[in-house]
Formats: C-alpha cells, structure tokens, sequence
C-alpha cells in the first residue's frame, strides 16, 4: 500500500511539474510575441540635401540620416565619429526597387536614437577605393526637449 501510495506521490508530482512547465512557458511566449511588435513613434529624415544645416530633434524622435552613393563604385557612406548626444542604432545600405544592380544608386541608411540633450555635430565621409573622403556632409543637432 505504501508503493501505491508513493507512486501517487510521485505520479501528482510530475504532474504539477509539467503543468507548471507549460503555464511558464505560454508566459514567457506571450512576453516574446509582445517584443516583437513593431515599435511606432516619430522621427526626422534628413538627406545630404540637407547638409550644413542644423535640425532640432526633439528628446523622443529617432533621426534618420539618408546619404546617396552609387553602387560598385567602392564608394561607401561612414559616420565618421560618434557623439555622446546621439546613438547609432542600425545602418543599412538600401537598394531601391528599381536601381540597376551595378552603378544604380543606392542609399546609406542610419538610425540613430536620442541619447542626452545638447548639440552634436554629425559628420558623413564618402569613402572611395583608396580609403579616402570623396566627399563630407555635416549635421548640427540640437537634441532637446519636445516643443
């Protein structure tokens, strides 16, 4: 009687164990599938149009940066210090739908997020083959408050 007493035991134990298991892991399932929701919210795209000038960012927005280059050239767009204002999050090299494989123009795609407020200078190197600029583009960023 003890022996069936025992293997109840045990059998209610691995029982509990396995419901817990699978109550643990819809939990840690739904806290993932809500990471990977898209992230929303508001940004500014600057472009080497727009160099020289300087742009006000709120605290909250990310700001993009987008720089044209042509591809197989060995030319490539480069961020050519960090500043303590600004984050580089990703940097991504964008070839449009309709860009030709070679020479079609491409562009050079950072993100950065706000990091403390203050001004920063944001300067691009357009870097050819030889390992030198071909060409420099400067952003002033005011990182502040939202107005």
């Amino acid at each position: 009687m003890t022996g069936k007493v025992r293997s109840d035991w045990v059998v209610l134990g691995l029982g509990l164990l396995f419901g817990a298991s699978v109550w643990l892991s819809f939990g840690q399932k739904a806290h993932a599938d809500e990471e990977k929701k898209p992230k929303a919210g508001a940004a500014t795209l600057v472009t080497d149009k727009n160099a020289g000038k300087i742009i006000n960012l709120p605290e909250k927005e990310h700001l993009f940066v987008s720089l044209e280059f042509n591809a197989g050239t060995g030319h490539f767009w480069m961020l050519k210090a960090p500043c303590k204002e600004l984050a580089l999050g990703s940097h991504f090299v964008v070839m449009p739908v309709d860009a030709q494989p070679i020479g079609g123009m491409r562009l050079a795609w950072f993100d950065f997020r706000p990091q403390d407020a203050g001004t920063c200078k944001l300067v691009f190197d357009l870097v050819g083959p030889d390992g030198k600029p071909a060409q420099t583009v400067t952003f002033t960023v005011i990182v502040g408050k939202a107005k």
